[in-house]
């Protein structure tokens, strides 16, 4: 990527969608190797090139704003990951409408901000959003199924928070119904479409809320 990066620069300029597309994807090495600053600078080019070729309302550009997103999280900057996912979110409605998948997927990243800050009313919520519009388009999808799985995350974790300051009642063990609820539904739709020993089915097969 970095050869690319370095040809591309040298024939199309630094100011074109290609060349942001391989900033991205050098972001993402750099991102799945644990160098999160290193992504963000990588991302932030990707967003400010898309930004000036391509405008705010195009789909690469709400992928950025996405990908930053996500690696502001990992770096427990819960607040701009937030802001990145709202921006990418703002976009999808506008360019793809509510009833599609990559707009499913802005609100399940907000939903994923909403439970690392320990808002999980405000978490379900989302997932909720984010499941009735992939519900609609697939059910039996991988996707669907790690809605399913983070909603049972997030009912479980309110459920135990809740414990930790007023212990046991009956709301809790309603909680932790509707946690087990969706991760049952959850590891349904892993095992039909990924497969038993897929390592993300395997993951939610051991997960104990």
């Amino acid at each position: 990527h970095e050869k690319a990066l370095q040809i591309q620069l040298a024939t199309l300029g630094k100011m074109h969608p290609d060349t942001a597309t391989t900033y991205a994807n050098i972001g993402s090495i750099y991102y799945s190797n644990g160098k999160h600053d290193k992504a963000l600078e990588m991302h932030e080019r990707a967003v400010q090139i898309h930004l000036a070729t391509l405008g705010e309302r195009h789909s690469e550009t709400a992928t950025a704003f996405g990908n930053m997103g996500v690696t502001y999280s990992s770096n427990g900057e819960h607040d701009r990951a937030m802001e990145m996912h709202e921006k990418a979110l703002e976009i999808r409605l506008a360019t793809f409408g509510e009833q599609h998948p990559d707009t499913a997927t802005a609100y399940h990243n907000i939903a994923s901000v909403y439970h690392d800050k320990a808002m999980f009313d405000e978490a379900v919520a989302k997932y909720q959003q984010a499941l009735q519009i992939q519900r609609s388009l697939n059910e039996l999808h991988p996707n669907t199924a790690m809605m399913y799985y983070n909603m049972a995350k997030s009912f479980a974790s309110k459920a135990r928070s809740v414990e930790k300051t007023k212990g046991k009642s009956a709301s809790t063990k309603k909680l932790h119904r509707e946690s087990e609820k969706y991760h049952t539904k959850a590891l349904h739709i892993l095992n039909k479409t990924l497969g038993p020993d897929h390592p993300t089915t395997v993951e939610c097969q051991t997960w104990k809320g």
